[in-house]
C-alpha cells in the first residue's frame, strides 16, 4: 500500500454538460506554453467532480498533459480512483502508458473509460514525477512509493492540501448521462437508457381511469381516478398529463397539482417516468350544466412513443338538474391519507378509522386497503375506512 505525501484536490468549476451534445467536451485546461508540472515522478491526484460540480458520468476518450523536454524518457499513466473514505482511494482503472518523448508540449493518450461523479483521476509514473503548482506559491510533490496497480488502495497520510493548485491535465470526451460507457450524442443514441445505444429511446405511455359517479346533479362532483404508466424500454421524458372537461363540467381539484396550467385543457407535468414506473392521478369535476358531458384524460412526452393508441381515456359524466346527495365511495388505493380525506369529502363521504400496517406492496404512507370498496353507493356522510402502509 503506497501513501501520498502531498495531495491536492483541484476544485474545477464546470457546469454539467448537455446530455445529448454531439460535440467533444473537456475537463481541465492545459497551458499554451511553459508546463507547470516540470516532471512527473510519483503520484498526484486531481478530483474530477468536487462538491457535485459534475452531476453526470463523463465518457473519456483521451487524456492530455503538458510536459517539458526534461521529462524525456519517462512513461506516464492516467489512473482512475474511487474514494473509500475521506483519506483512502482505490485504483479502479488505468490507461495505457504515455511516453513523454523529447520535445516540450502537449502529450495525448487515448483512453476509453467512463468516470463516475465523485471519482478522482491521477497521473502516475514509476520512478518519475508528478510535480505541480499554481504558478506562484511553490510546488507540491507526490509520494516516493511504487506505481500503484489496479485494485491497490492509496492512503493519504497528510490530508488534502489547500485547493487552487493546478495540475496540467485535460480529459476529452462526452457526457455519459446513463453511465453505460457510451458517449452521449456520438456513441449513444439514447442517453437516458443504459440498455439502448443504437436507435432512438422508446417509451410506451398509457393511461387508465374510471369515473365515479357517472351521473351527478348540478353543483355535485364526480371523481376520475387513474394511473399513467410507461411499459416501454426507455424512460419517458417530459411526461405530462392533460385533462379536458366538457362545457358542463368544472375541474375543482387535481393530483398531481404542482406546475399545472390551463390552455385548451389542464396540463400537469409528471416529468421523467422510468420504464416500468407508474403515477396515480385524480381529477375532481363539478357539474355546472345539464347534459352528457365529456371528461378526457391523456398523457404525452418528448420521448418517441410508437404506440399512442393507449395514451387517452374518454369518459362521460351525465349532469342532471337535481340528484339526491349520496356517498359514492371513490378508489383510494395508492393515495396518501390527506388526498384520500379530500376525495371522500368531495364525494359526500367521510374518512373513518385509519389503520397503519406493514405490507410488501404499495408505497409507504399510501392506502393499500379500503372499506367499503370503490363504487359502493351509500347515504351521504357514510364512513370509509382505510389501511395505510407503514
Amino acid at each position: 500500500m503506497s501513501s501520498i505525501k502531498r495531495i491536492a484536490a483541484l476544485a474545477v468549476s464546470i457546469a454539467a454538460l448537455g446530455a445529448a451534445s454531439a460535440q467533444a467536451d473537456t475537463i481541465g485546461t492545459l497551458p499554451t506554453s511553459g508546463a507547470t508540472n516540470n516532471s512527473c515522478s510519483d503520484f498526484t491526484v486531481w478530483q474530477q467532480s468536487p462538491s457535485g460540480a459534475r452531476a453526470t458520468p463523463f465518457h473519456m476518450t483521451s487524456w492530455s498533459t503538458y510536459q517539458q523536454a526534461g521529462s524525456a524518457g519517462r512513461s506516464l499513466r492516467l489512473k482512475v480512483l474511487r474514494p473509500v473514505d475521506a483519506s483512502h482511494w482505490t485504483v479502479i482503472a488505468e490507461s495505457p502508458s504515455l511516453d513523454v518523448g523529447t520535445t516540450e508540449g502537449v502529450k495525448t493518450q487515448a483512453f476509453d473509460y467512463t468516470i463516475t461523479p465523485g471519482d478522482f483521476v491521477a497521473i502516475a509514473g514509476a520512478g518519475a514525477d508528478c510535480f505541480y503548482t499554481d504558478g506562484s506559491s511553490g510546488i507540491l510533490d507526490g509520494s516516493s512509493g511504487p506505481d500503484p496497480a489496479v485494485g491497490a488502495t492509496i492512503t493519504d497520510d497528510v490530508g488534502v492540501s489547500p485547493s487552487g493548485y493546478e495540475l496540467d491535465l485535460e480529459l476529452t470526451g462526452n457526457v455519459d448521462a446513463d453511465g453505460d460507457g457510451f458517449a452521449d450524442g456520438t456513441d449513444d443514441s439514447c442517453p437516458t437508457d443504459p440498455a439502448i445505444h443504437t436507435g432512438p429511446c422508446a417509451a410506451d405511455l398509457s393511461i387508465a381511469a374510471t369515473v365515479s359517479p357517472t351521473t351527478i346533479g348540478v353543483g355535485d362532483v364526480a371523481v376520475m381516478t387513474g394511473t399513467v404508466a410507461n411499459a416501454g424500454t426507455s424512460a419517458a421524458q417530459d411526461t405530462a398529463l392533460q385533462t379536458a372537461a366538457g362545457p358542463g363540467l368544472q375541474i375543482v381539484y387535481n393530483l398531481p397539482a404542482a406546475g399545472c396550467a390551463f390552455t385548451t385543457s389542464l396540463s400537469c407535468p409528471i416529468g421523467a417516468l422510468a420504464k416500468g414506473a407508474s403515477q396515480p392521478f385524480v381529477v375532481v369535476v363539478k357539474g355546472t350544466q345539464v347534459g352528457a358531458q365529456t371528461l378526457t384524460a391523456s398523457v404525452a412526452g418528448s420521448t418517441i412513443d410508437p404506440n399512442t393508441a393507449n395514451n387517452s381515456v374518454p369518459a362521460t359524466v351525465t349532469v342532471e338538474q337535481r340528484v339526491p346527495l349520496v356517498c359514492t365511495v371513490p378508489s383510494l388505493k395508492g393515495l396518501t391519507k390527506g388526498v384520500a380525506k379530500k376525495l371522500v369529502a368531495a364525494t359526500h363521504c367521510k374518512l373513518g378509522k385509519v389503520t397503519k400496517k406493514k405490507a410488501k406492496k404499495g408505497k409507504r404512507g399510501t392506502v393499500i386497503k379500503q372499506s367499503p370498496k370503490a363504487g359502493t353507493v351509500l347515504p351521504a356522510g357514510s364512513v370509509v375506512k382505510v389501511t395505510v402502509r407503514k
